[in-house]
């Protein structure tokens, strides 16, 4: 067998182990198995995170909405997936936006406080 078909092989061998590891671990804590059906129904409770699942059989495409009690297999094309998503992500960049990062400290001229007392002799 040529190198370049030995590269391909190793190349899809390693990208279907990353594929189930990362699929196994989930991006938002939860589930470690995955979506074999979904639904269409809007969840009613808050959601704290979600991760896309791709179609890999068992598993089928879906959204994993994740809330404080359970998780919830979506259809991607319910019709209020989209907004949800929006709402969730405007959420998350409020959060992190909230936070001083140490960019705006430099950039706003404010000098950092010491933390070694000054001495006055």
């Amino acid at each position: 067998m040529n190198p370049t078909g030995i590269l391909m092989k190793t190349f899809w061998a390693a990208a279907v182990l990353a594929a189930l590891f990362h699929g196994a671990l989930g991006q938002v804590g939860k589930p470690t198995d995955c979506c074999k059906t979904v639904n269409y129904n809007e969840i009613q409770e808050t959601v704290i995170g979600y991760r896309v699942q791709r179609p890999f059989p068992p598993c089928v495409a879906a959204i994993i909405f994740l809330t404080e009690k359970d998780f919830y297999c979506k259809a991607l094309d319910a019709p209020w997936i989209l907004p949800k998503i929006a709402e969730i992500n405007k959420a998350a960049m409020r959060r992190s936006s909230a936070k001083p990062s140490l960019l705006s400290a430099i950039t706003s001229g404010a000098k950092p406080s010491s933390s070694t007392p000054s001495s006055s002799s």
